[in-house]
């Protein structure tokens, strides 16, 4: 997923750069809540919603991969609860066993 999203991003840089390098002085004002903030050039803003994109693409993929080793730690814990049941039902004896007799010495 986040391959996908870094070939995408540079398609994007690509095809904007073409762009950007004909019309240099495309600038924008942002608004932030009634606050005026800029003026900001329009290739500096794409960089930047690409670098955020790719690190919440590696937010998600770490949260993922954590959620995945928790998964497999709890599923190798209940093999290893499985396993030490077998190994005591292994040790139990199935039915009942006779004493010993104890051996008489020879005469």
């Amino acid at each position: 997923m986040l391959i996908l999203q870094v070939i995408a991003a540079g398609a994007a840089l690509l095809l904007f750069a073409f762009v950007a390098i004909e019309n240099l002085d495309q600038t924008v004002m942002l608004s932030f809540f009634g606050r005026e903030v800029g003026p900001h050039h329009v290739f500096v803003l794409l960089i930047a919603s690409v670098l955020i994109g790719a690190l919440l693409g590696i937010a998600a993929m770490s949260a993922r991969v954590i959620r995945l080793k928790r998964d497999l730690r709890r599923a190798a814990r209940q093999v290893a609860a499985l396993d030490c049941e077998v190994a005591d039902l292994r040790i139990e004896p199935l039915g009942p066993t006779a004493p010993a007799e104890p051996k008489e010495p020879m005469s």
